[in-house]
């Protein structure tokens, strides 16, 4: 019983990453931040949305027009890319934010589909993000969400 709780006890703290700091990030995804902030302004013009309603997610209902937009902006699939490259780097995974009202680590970012992304971005009914069980496992070497790039400018 002792083994089966200890056991427990392990799978849970090391179910739960730290949260992203400035140091933890590191210079390279920081950078890549920085990259992807002139395609997330441009993201937000394409799809109607105010960057500060991404930004915090507190964005009101969304319409299948703005999904849409959001799916097909050049932009927004940039800002994707970017983030999604530099959280596959960020080793170990941290908490990077809060998307479809759970904590998210930049290993679930690293592993979102860019429809995932979408939706957990414009926080629609569809929102869902990777399993952390899944996501964090150590032979993928994964490390975003780009929660918004606007967030995470505000740590810099």
């Amino acid at each position: 019983m002792k083994l089966v709780m200890t056991t427990a006890m392990l799978a849970l703290a090391s179910a739960a990453a730290p949260a992203c700091t400035q140091e933890s990030l590191g210079s390279a995804y920081l950078g890549a931040i920085q990259q992807a902030a002139p395609a997330m302004l441009k993201c937000t013009m394409d799809i109607g949305v105010p960057v500060s309603e991404l930004a915090t997610g507190n964005s009101s209902p969304v319409s299948p027009e703005t999904v849409d937009k959001f799916t097909k902006s050049p932009n927004c699939v940039a800002v994707f890319t970017t983030i999604q490259t530099a959280s596959k780097a960020e080793n170990p995974p941290c908490t990077i934010g809060t998307m479809c009202g759970k904590s998210v680590t930049t290993a679930q970012v690293a592993a979102m589909t860019y429809d995932q992304y979408v939706h957990a971005n414009l926080q629609t009914v569809q929102c869902t993000i990777p399993d952390p069980s899944t996501s964090d496992a150590p032979t993928m070497a994964l490390s975003l969400a780009a929660v918004g790039v606007v967030g995470l400018l505000a740590m810099m």
